[in-house]
């Protein structure tokens, strides 16, 4: 036995957002009798419950509040609702992944339906992940990423035919960004929100 202290979210300590920034989220902190009111720069009321958790295994090794007020406002994780210019890259890659997508766009832009550059390898969920992100897209634009595993453009719009949002095949990840107007959502691929990440990179 480690003789571990268990704590488990919910119980012994949590979370509740606040407000949504643009490049994160105001929560408060609740544990044994206290609480305080924290900025986290990743968005995403699920990670606020991740901030929680890290909170609570530092707080376990003595890390005081000025150092975890520190980090979490200078936590940096690239692709992960990753706001550049008008576009939004997120590295889900699985349905839950997509879920949770999904349901930060929900709750940060209500009834909005945008532009989504797709890629997937060929081993993902692609049905249940395009069906999840159907009803906030206006449009699919679709490029492959990987030659050997990745799904080409005409199996992922096979896949999105059912779902009624009109598609469009790119050969590359240049074209499918170029060929997007407004708020444009980067999504379904590790490999293609790193590729993006670093045509943008080149052009700062």
């Amino acid at each position: 036995s480690l003789a571990a202290p268990l704590s488990l979210v919910g119980r012994e300590f949590d979370a509740e957002p606040l407000v949504a920034r643009r490049r994160g989220e105001k929560f408060t902190y609740i544990d044994e009798g206290a609480s305080l009111s924290l900025d986290v720069a990743l968005a995403g009321t699920h990670q606020v419950e991740n901030a929680a958790l890290a909170i609570r295994a530092t707080q376990t090794i003595g890390v005081g509040n000025r150092a975890i007020r520190s980090g979490l406002t200078h936590v940096r994780w690239p692709g992960r609702f990753d706001r550049r210019g008008r576009f939004i890259l997120d590295g889900a890659h699985n349905p839950h992944g997509i879920h949770a997508l999904f349901a930060e766009l929900s709750r940060r832009f209500p009834s909005r339906r945008f532009p989504i550059v797709f890629a997937a390898m060929r081993d993902k969920a692609i049905p249940e992940m395009l069906g999840a992100l159907a009803p906030a897209a206006s449009h699919f634009h679709f490029v492959r990423v990987d030659r050997e595993r990745g799904t080409s453009t005409l199996a992922l719009a096979q896949h999105a035919r059912p779902l009624g949002v009109p598609t469009f095949r790119h050969a590359t990840i240049a074209a499918a960004l170029a060929a997007t107007t407004g708020p444009t959502v980067v999504t379904g691929s590790l490999y293609l929100v790193g590729a993006a990440l670093t045509l943008f990179n080149r052009r700062a």
